[in-house]
């Protein structure tokens, strides 16, 4: 019965062990995707920025230019 007990308790620490990785490996997948998240936004708001640079320079050159019909 003894060895039964601290054979459950074996069983019961090595699935806490095993959890404890699992939450691990899940906090550094969540902690990357969100530094993504982050950095994705981050890059939309300057390729957002520079689309519409271009997009006035581009408006300037044609009415520089009297391309605009």
């Amino acid at each position: 019965m003894k060895e039964a007990h601290l054979q459950t308790l074996e069983d019961l620490h090595s699935i806490i062990l095993e959890l404890t990785k699992s939450q691990k490996v899940n906090q550094q997948k969540i902690q990357l995707a969100e530094e993504f998240k982050s950095k994705f936004n981050d890059s939309k708001l300057v390729l957002g920025d520079k689309i519409l640079a271009l997009q006035n320079e581009f408006l300037e050159i044609i009415t520089k230019n009297n391309l605009m019909t």
